[in-house]
């Protein structure tokens, strides 16, 4: 069976709950922005989930001097949680990117657990 980007994407935005979150101070933002706080672990899952073969990219800095993660792919940037800043009317830090490397987060493992548990 082959699993495609889209259909991945959907398994993890579909567990992404607060109790994911690093900070409270996520939580406020995110009852009105449900993608709000996400970016890491949601981005690390979907690189586990799809090989680890894209590499992570950090952006600091946005508009509210916050960070972001997502991943660069050979077809460009793939941003699972790209609507948290879309949706606002603001885009996401992609000039600021850097390449990055990743230590699997507690969070994202948690989330993988879910996902696997469907």
């Amino acid at each position: 069976m082959i699993i495609h980007h889209s259909d991945i994407i959907d398994r993890i935005k579909k567990h992404l709950t607060q109790d994911l979150l690093a900070e409270k101070r996520f939580y406020e933002e995110n009852l009105k922005n449900p993608m709000y706080g996400h970016c890491y672990h949601a981005s690390q899952a979907l690189w586990v989930m799809t090989g680890m073969i894209y590499q992570p990219v950090f952006g600091c800095r946005d508009w509210r001097g916050g960070t972001h993660w997502w991943l660069l792919t050979p077809n460009g940037i793939l941003d699972i949680t790209a609507e948290q800043y879309y949706s606002i009317g603001h885009v996401p830090p992609y000039e600021h990117g850097k390449m990055s490397t990743w230590k699997l987060a507690r969070r994202t493992v948690k989330l993988l657990n879910r996902i696997g548990g469907e």
